[in-house]
């Protein structure tokens, strides 16, 4: 992780964005 450290935090702020829409939808749904 020394020289992907940009592509990995883009990566897990892709991920959490993700989860954040899919829990959003998923508690509107429910």
């Amino acid at each position: 992780m020394t020289t992907r450290t940009p592509q990995v935090l883009k990566a897990l702020t892709a991920i959490v964005a993700v989860l954040v829409i899919g829990f959003g939808c998923f508690t509107q749904v429910f």
